[in-house]
């Protein structure tokens, strides 16, 4: 992903990346055929705010299971929240289920592993063991936001 600037492509290595390029970075990266889920429908109640360009991998990372909404607290509304950030046990749940199972779960040895929620922690215990998730100052930092430059380095660690 990137944005363009004149006519270059600019790469943007430390902005944050948003769940719609994430959706996108790991359709193309997985070589899926997104144009198989063009028709498909998206219940998120604000479908419309995802971009043109988004929207069949988001389409396909929703119907194979490797990305969902998020729920609206207090509400029984869903989101995919295309142009907010993705978190990094975010990101860590959708690359454990895209991986194949049986990876050992490593114990989350962080200051801040209390802080992982209970649906992110067996891909982040998995992605630690491999060696593809580490964190830095001692933390996990799984609520934090990704960047671009960290989402290459976590493909280029499972390649």
């Amino acid at each position: 992903m990137g944005r363009l600037s004149g006519k270059k492509r600019v790469y943007d290595p430390d902005q944050t990346m948003t769940r719609q390029e994430f959706a996108a970075v790991i359709t193309r990266w997985l070589d899926v055929d997104t144009a198989v889920y063009s028709e498909g429908k998206l219940s998120f109640s604000d479908a419309s705010k995802i971009q043109d360009w988004a929207k069949d991998s988001v389409k396909a990372a929703v119907a194979l299971g490797y990305m969902a909404g998020k729920a609206v607290s207090g509400t029984d509304t869903v989101n995919f929240d295309p142009t907010g950030p993705i978190s990094r046990q975010e990101v860590m749940t959708v690359i454990g289920r895209i991986q194949e199972k049986g990876y050992p779960e490593a114990p989350l040895q962080f200051k801040d592993a209390k802080d992982v929620a209970s649906w992110a922690l067996p891909y982040a215990s998995a992605l630690v063991g491999q060696g593809v998730i580490t964190g830095y100052d001692g933390k996990l930092h799984p609520n934090g936001n990704v960047t671009r430059a960290q989402i290459a380095k976590i493909i280029s660690e499972l390649n």
